[in-house]
């Protein structure tokens, strides 16, 4: 997911604060993975683009887009966010 070089730590945290608000179970080491009940999401920086890897796994293959799609959003809202108040 395209993000900001200068930006990316100030995303990851607040899509992983957004995950504990949700009360997701997370492990914030290189980024931020995020367990919910059918699968999980894991977002962080890329070390050689202008990137957030994101990555999700589930049993089920629908419910890893669906958990990849709301990651993404979550990214693409905290961008937004964070580049209108810079």
């Amino acid at each position: 997911v395209a993000c900001p070089v200068d930006l990316r730590a100030a995303v990851v945290a607040r899509v992983a604060a957004a995950y504990e608000a949700a009360g997701r179970r997370l492990v914030t080491i290189d980024g931020v993975k995020a367990f919910s009940d059918d699968g999980w999401v894991l977002l962080r920086p890329s070390g050689t683009e202008p990137l957030l890897r994101l990555f999700a796994e589930s049993k089920d293959p629908a419910t890893a887009r669906r958990l990849a799609d709301e990651g993404r959003a979550s990214v693409d809202a905290a961008v937004r966010t964070l580049t209108a108040s810079a």
